[in-house]
């Protein structure tokens, strides 16, 4: 699983986190590059990095920089898809 759990336990734990901050991008690149990834989840996969994708990077204003950033991490995900599942 991820961080050497199980995925059952990575995939609440990814949960509660979008539970609590849906709007931290940073949350929805790792679900898919970690989670949906090693779960073959490829809709899963595209789901999250075209929530990111969509998402003013701006929707925390303190994290606007990081957020850039991980919209730029979803383009690159999504680019590679192919070759991931």
């Amino acid at each position: 699983g991820f961080a050497g759990g199980s995925m059952d336990k990575s995939n609440d734990s990814f949960q509660k986190a979008f539970k609590v901050a849906n709007n931290y991008l940073g949350t929805h690149v790792l679900y898919a590059e970690n989670y949906a990834v090693r779960k073959s989840d490829k809709e899963g996969f595209k789901k999250e990095l075209n929530f990111v994708l969509s998402a003013k990077p701006n929707v925390i204003p303190e994290l606007e920089p990081e957020h850039i950033l991980e919209k730029e991490k979803a383009k690159k995900l999504l680019a590679t898809m192919d070759t991931l599942f």
